[in-house]
This record gives C-alpha cells, structure tokens and sequence, in this order.
C-alpha cells in the first residue's frame, strides 16, 4: 500500500515524540536518591552526645519530601557510639575529627571515586588556621583537592564552606585565627566558583556571616543551634542551586 508524503511525515512526528517521551522516561525511572557526602573535620565529625549538622540536615531533607542518601565510609561520632539526634538519621559521612586539609585527600579522594556521590559538602580549614600555615596557602590545598575530586568524580556538584569563625576566648592557643585568618581564608574561597566545569558546579556557602560565638560550645564546635544554622545553609544552597 502506498504511503502519501504528509502521512509519512506525520508518522515520523509521532515516533520521534514517542522516542523523546520514552528517553525522558528512562531518563526519570533510573533516577534514584540523591547522594550527599559531608566531608570535614570534627565539625562535620560530630562527637558523641551531640547531634551535628548531618541530624538536622537529614530531617530538613526527610520534611522536604527529598530522596537522599548520604554516603560516606564513617558512620560514628567521635568519642562514643552514640549522637544526639531528635530523630533517627542516615549517620554516613567523611568527617575526619583533628584534620588538615591534606590529611584527608587519601582517603576522601578514594571515597568519592568508590561512591560516586552526586553532591559533595564540604567544610575544612579550621584545623590548618591558628600559626601553623598561612591562609593562602591553606586555600591552595583546598583548591587543589577539589580538583583532584573532580578527577575521579567528574559530575559531582560542590558545595564548599567559608568555614565557620572559631572564639579566642576559652583558649588562648591559636587565638588570632579567630579574628585575623578565618576571615582571610574565606575570603580567598570567593573565587573557588571558577573551579567550576561544564559538569562540576562549584559552589560557595557562607557559613561564617552572622555566626556568632554564641553559636559555639567551645573554641571550635558548634552548639545545638550552630549545627541547625549549618544545617540551614546547606539546605538553602541544594535548593538555590537547583540541586533538590
């Protein structure tokens, strides 16, 4: 049977519609949670008896109907077995309590190329500051191990802190960090957003503007509140980003 022109091409419409619904569809059904890595130090770590920023993320992300997964090769507090969360929380992280910077691209890095997380969160600085190197120097690790990230994961979304202040009053041991080389480091992290690739968004998330020392339980780690603030801004980032 003979086929007219316009029925030919009437014909190909549908099925090239057919082909792009069915794509789209694929594309949607292997779609699955969302996977977070939290890398860090202690902050990030989070020690016994306390919730972390990991609790309070987890219930923004659970309350906000987002599929997710966080994932990472550490799953305890420090100092104990047990955190202190209002609810039951996905406890996978790659907080790494005392660390540099340097101290965990080994591991990280062998982390990140093993899972293959779709969103990295990270906050490390603190434990460099305070005399021991300088802040441009410390941000030039940073840089550099971002990289090495998007090496083995080259479709993974960034999201780095500008780290949060740490109170020269309880000890006075590396004092001037608090009020000379957080603020010197962050400000370096302003131009980490052209690390960014064509896959690999690199985004900056202030953790340090109006988080005050009433916010930390000691020197360095954050009160209940601290961690539900941090807790906030990532969750404010993944939304503005258009990540969840």
């Amino acid at each position: 049977m003979l086929v007219s022109a316009s029925r030919r091409k009437a014909v190909a419409r549908v099925v090239s519609a057919l082909v792009l619904l069915g794509a789209i569809s694929s594309c949607n059904g292997d779609t699955g949670p969302i996977a977070i890595m939290p890398i860090g130090d202690s902050i990030t770590h989070g020690e016994a008896g306390t919730p972390s920023y990991r609790c309070y993320l987890d219930q923004m992300l659970t309350e906000a109907g987002v599929a997710f997964d966080l994932v990472g090769t550490q799953s305890m507090p420090y100092w104990g077995t047990s955190y202190r969360c209002p609810t039951t929380f996905d406890q996978d992280h790659e907080g790494y309590t005392g660390a540099r910077i340097q101290d965990v691209v080994e591991d990280v890095t062998a982390s990140v190329a093993a899972l293959q997380p779709d969103v990295a969160l990270i906050h490390l600085g603190t434990n460099d500051l305070g005399g021991r190197t300088e802040p441009l120097e410390d941000a030039a690790t940073l840089e550099s191990f971002i990289t090495g990230l998007q090496a083995v994961n080259p479709d993974m979304a960034i999201l780095v802190a500008k780290i949060i202040p740490c109170n020269p009053g309880p000890v006075a041991e590396y004092g001037s960090a608090c009020t000379a080389e957080v603020p010197a480091f962050n400000e370096l992290l302003d131009s980490f957003g052209r690390l960014s690739t064509a896959d690999s968004s690199v985004i900056v998330v202030d953790m340090e503007t109006g988080f005050g020392y009433d916010l930390l339980r000691d020197k360095w780690h954050p009160t209940d509140d601290g961690d539900e603030l941090m807790a906030t801004r990532w969750m404010t980032a993944l939304k503005d980003e258009g990540l969840i």
